[in-house]
């Protein structure tokens, strides 16, 4: 984890950043961490092996929760969802 500790830390503040900031909602805001995570998807399909392919269905249910977080995350900084 030490190897890669740098570079997530940018990725999370970075979108943290533009996360709890009002003025940059704007999808194009986004696009300098998309190299950072595409990175770390790349280097997760290439470190999957059969111990850790049961952690696979935990993953997909914690992508359920983020992207329905976010989802209200974003409606409710519009305030249209009360």
């Amino acid at each position: 984890w030490r190897d890669y500790t740098l570079i997530g830390a940018f990725m999370l503040g970075y979108l943290l950043v533009i996360a709890f900031s009002s003025f940059a909602q704007a999808e194009r805001f986004h696009q300098p961490a998309l190299p950072f995570i595409l990175m770390f998807a790349a280097w997760g399909v290439g470190n999957v092996y059969n111990k850790v392919k049961g952690y696979f269905y935990l993953y997909m249910i914690f992508l359920v929760f983020v992207i329905l977080f976010w989802g209200w995350f974003k409606l409710s900084g519009k305030g249209m969802i009360a």
